[in-house]
């Protein structure tokens, strides 16, 4: 019990310690930096991709094409129709 109890007190002493090191590291800061930049970056990306996505379902027109498509077909074999007749 004792032994486990200083074994936890030598891990939190060690993690302390490891954190002011990092604190005083300027690589650590930068790379802190570097993370939130890539967060920010990353929900930015993410928004513009759903914006994206909108924007082409709303200017979809591959349907309304395909309706005006079969019309023009079918208004061309009644103009043909009435040609030869």
């Amino acid at each position: 019990m004792i032994f486990q109890y200083v074994h936890y007190v030598i891990l939190i002493c060690c993690r302390y310690i490891l954190q002011v090191a990092l604190h005083g590291n300027d690589v650590y800061h930068q790379l802190k930096n570097l993370e939130k930049k890539l967060v920010v970056v990353e929900q930015a990306n993410f928004e513009l991709s759903s914006y994206i996505k909108v924007k082409r379902s709303a200017t979809n027109y591959e349907d309304l094409k395909k309706m005006a498509l079969e019309m023009l077909s079918e208004y061309n074999g009644l103009l043909q129709e009435r040609i030869l007749m």
